[in-house]
């Protein structure tokens, strides 16, 4: 990759520039320069991209917030209808027995 390159020449760059002031010219000098100009922009290229994932990121984690509130909204109402229904189901029942009782079709007691 050529920041790595870059980023590899800069050091070289700054080693020689302490153990060998005198050596560098004016043509490594604006080499230098220009890789430190590359790097910097090609940063803030990735940088810009990381923040627009990073905006991707947090908009689908919204969505995904927004949907498990939605299925657990739906989690409870079929709970709720469950809940109905078999209080309903416990009603006919009841209602059910209590009339085959009345009508002598169930005895109370069993005779075994």
């Amino acid at each position: 990759m050529a920041q790595d390159k870059d980023l590899g020449d800069l050091e070289a760059f700054f080693r020689r520039l302490e153990s060998d002031p005198e050596s560098i010219d004016a043509e490594t000098l604006v080499g230098a320069f220009r890789a430190i100009r590359r790097w910097m922009l090609i940063s803030a290229m990735r940088l810009q991209i990381l923040e627009e994932r990073m905006a991707e990121l947090e908009a689908a984690r919204r969505r995904l917030e927004e949907r498990m509130a939605q299925l657990e909204a739906a989690m409870e109402a079929l709970q709720r209808r469950h809940e109905e229904s078999e209080a309903l189901l416990r009603q006919i029942l009841t209602r059910n027995l209590w009339w085959d009782l009345a009508r002598g079709e169930m005895p109370l007691f069993s005779s075994n």
